[in-house]
């Protein structure tokens, strides 16, 4: 009897299915670390939605990483107090429309 399917049976053939699997994995885990590098990257440049936008794909590749989440929640947390920092400077300076819109980007910086 031929076997039309040679190697793609038997221990051999599970044995290039698991290597495929842990290539996959692999290829996912470099995929997600070098977003959340760039993630990284472009928050210490002071761009912060894309910054948290490569985060957040870091995230999704990695959906397991407690450190991509918690780098998030971090930067979050950067963002939001910056922008309650000049609501409370705008707001003891009596520039009462600088405060409100610091203080609206601080909650819409909690939603994201």
């Amino acid at each position: 009897m031929n076997k039309v399917n040679s190697g793609q049976t038997g221990p051999a053939g599970w044995r290039r299915c698991c290597l495929s699997a842990a290539a996959a994995l692999l290829l996912a885990g470099c995929a997600a670390q070098t977003a959340y590098r760039e993630g990284q990257t472009l928050l210490a440049a002071d761009q912060v939605d894309a910054g948290l936008a490569k985060i957040q794909e870091a995230m999704a590749l990695d959906p397991t990483s407690a450190e991509y989440r918690i780098g998030y929640a971090r930067a979050q947390e950067r963002e939001v107090n910056v922008h309650l920092a000049r609501a409370e400077r705008a707001l003891v300076e009596l520039r009462y429309d600088e405060a409100e819109a610091a203080y609206r980007r601080a909650g819409a910086a909690t939603r994201q």
